[in-house]
């Protein structure tokens, strides 16, 4: 133990660990906190330090591109915003985490940034017409030979 006895040591350890919890618990409230906001064409999206949508805001101008473009530039700003806040957390978080840490957390953000880039916006939902539904039969429309039976037992 070098040349501190084995109480200096442990004092020593328990300030380290006492500074730890203050740095973590100032993290945590730093964290909470944070939140990121993409915005162009008359959408502006905020997300939290998590990724969850925070605030959405449509002008109508651009509520005037149809539901498909605005869709695609919600979603598009929306991981957008999202990796901004995800490097703004790995700077605050770099000076507790350390070097190997960081560098395993930045390797995941350039995969989300290059995932991102490569992929297509999702296509919008085909619309489909409603199913046409058989028209409905009285009882008068049965009877005791008709081998079409009714659906239901309630006539």
């Amino acid at each position: 133990m070098n040349d501190q006895t084995a109480e200096q040591w442990l004092a020593s350890l328990q300030t380290q660990a006492e500074s730890m919890i203050q740095q973590s618990e100032q993290l945590q409230v730093q964290l909470a906190a944070l939140t990121e906001t993409a915005s162009a064409g008359g959408v502006r999206v905020t997300v939290n330090a998590g990724g969850a949508l925070q605030a959405l805001e449509i002008t109508r101008e651009a509520m005037q591109r149809g539901p498909t473009e605005l869709s695609a530039t919600i979603l598009r700003l929306g991981g957008t915003a999202q990796r901004g806040v995800a490097r703004r957390m790995a700077q605050a978080v770099e000076p507790v985490a350390g070097a190997e840490a960081m560098q395993f957390l930045r390797s995941r953000i350039t995969e989300a940034e290059e995932t991102a880039a490569t992929s297509q916006p999702a296509a919008a939902p085909e619309q489909r017409p409603a199913p046409r539904q058989a028209p409905r039969r009285g009882a008068a429309d049965y009877d005791d030979y008709d081998d079409d039976m009714p659906q239901t037992f309630l006539r």
